[in-house]
């Protein structure tokens, strides 16, 4: 996949159930305002400035401070992404690659080795024939 690689405090956002609203930041702080951008498919979240200031995530999350409040612009897309990045690290992901891997061996093998793609068959005469 291309892209940037997003952050793993991005999957601590809950957004609510049809992705238009953010419910609650990292932290645990729940946002004054919540807009909606339908041109981007962003969420713009309005934070109190002091509980942004104190949090141990201020960092990571970088959000831009104003004169009295602070915001964050937060893509669903995002969230998900980086959820799904910290599936794929655990173990359980892991042996479901290992058994996928498994079955798809078998007609890699066939085609690779045993050139499947290129008997010249043709009809249904000529595979019970084969058969046989």
């Amino acid at each position: 996949m291309v892209g940037k690689i997003p952050d793993y405090f991005y999957t601590e956002f809950e957004f609510s159930k049809y992705d238009k609203k953010v419910l609650k930041c990292l932290e645990g702080q729940f946002p004054t305002t919540c807009k909606y951008y339908l041109s981007t498919n962003t969420v713009r979240i309005i934070l109190n400035k002091e509980t942004c200031n104190k949090c141990p995530y201020r960092e990571q999350c970088r959000p831009k401070f104003h004169k009295k409040k602070s915001s964050k612009t937060i893509s669903h897309k995002t969230v998900l992404r980086a959820r799904q990045l910290r599936y794929m690290k655990t173990s359980e992901f892991k042996d479901f690659a290992k058994n996928r891997n498994g079955v798809e061996s078998i007609p890699s093998t066939l085609r690779r080795k045993y050139e499947v793609d290129r008997i010249p068959v043709r009809g249904l005469l000529c595979t019970i024939m084969l058969e046989e």
